[in-house]
């Protein structure tokens, strides 16, 4: 079993940036550390989901809900499998 957690899925891209230049920590640009190009497949896909926000201003909200049930605590009995409890 794999789980994968993303606690920033929650917040917005401004919020986490508010917070960095409030706190005066250090702003890494968008390239990934590990890669040595322009993150291009990034960039289009914010301005995708910046495109999508417009035309339906609930967008975020309802990608959070959708998500929910990938992101549960136990779902079909796995987490008890995984700790040793199934």
């Amino acid at each position: 079993d794999l789980r994968v957690i993303r606690p920033l899925l929650f917040l917005r891209e401004s919020a986490t940036a508010a917070f960095a230049a409030d706190a005066a920590l250090p702003i890494i640009s968008d390239n990934c550390p590990a890669c040595f190009a322009a993150p291009k497949e990034r960039h289009r896909v914010k301005l995708l989901l910046s495109e999508q926000e417009s035309a339906f201003p609930n967008m975020f909200f309802s990608m959070l809900e959708a998500l929910r049930p990938l992101m549960a605590i136990s779902h079909a009995g796995r987490d008890e499998a995984f700790h040793g409890k199934g």
